[in-house]
């Protein structure tokens, strides 16, 4: 093999994805490896160990080197799935305490909105008791109604998120399975 860049572009190849998937798929920038096989330049030795974690079912030393299988034989359990396992689990906690925190930052903001709306119909009332148009009374409702505006396209901002958050939760958990599955199935075929 003449450069590790094949190997880069044999494992795309084997795996049917483009680079752009693979870049994604290791972490690396959008044109990290792109560019460097368009280029012909080397990359950093850290693409080549995130491969490694994002396709154990691929023999090291022909990763390395080029010589021999391309595929292993048995795929055996990582300690670098592990460590992806667990790295998993601390995202997914973050992402829960994200969604937790949005959802508390949107029932702050409803609650305020429900009083600001109290305001203004009081505001309302008082008008109506004076029989005279009131403009002091009218720009300020008028302003407590653009503040529930604002508010409610932040509320749905943050739902929004939320709604991203608990799909990235949901793939997360999907992934996590898989892990599960797979290190279930290497530890059956190692017995």
């Amino acid at each position: 093999m003449k450069s590790i860049l094949e190997v880069f572009i044999k494992i795309s190849e084997n795996e049917g994805v483009k680079i752009t998937q693979l870049e994604e798929k290791i972490g690396a920038s959008k044109g990290v490896l792109s560019r460097a096989i368009k280029n012909n330049s080397d990359i950093q030795a850290k693409w080549l160990l995130k491969l490694v974690e994002n396709y154990p079912q691929y023999n090291e030393q022909w990763l390395l080197t080029g010589e021999g299988e391309m595929l292993k034989n048995v795929p055996a359990p990582e300690p670098a799935l592990q460590e992806s396992h667990a790295g998993a689990d601390r995202y997914t906690a973050s992402l829960e305490k994200q969604i937790a925190l949005l959802e508390k930052n949107n029932a702050l903001q409803e609650r305020e909105n429900t009083y600001l709306l109290e305001k203004i119909k009081n505001l309302q009332e008082v008008e109506k008791e004076a029989q005279t148009p009131c403009d002091e009374i009218k720009i300020i409702a008028e302003e407590r109604a653009s503040i529930i505006d604002m508010q409610k396209d932040k509320i749905d901002m943050q739902n929004k998120i939320i709604e991203d958050l608990e799909l990235k939760l949901q793939k997360l958990k999907k992934e996590e399975k898989s892990i599960e599955k797979h290190s279930e199935t290497s530890t059956l075929l190692e017995v």
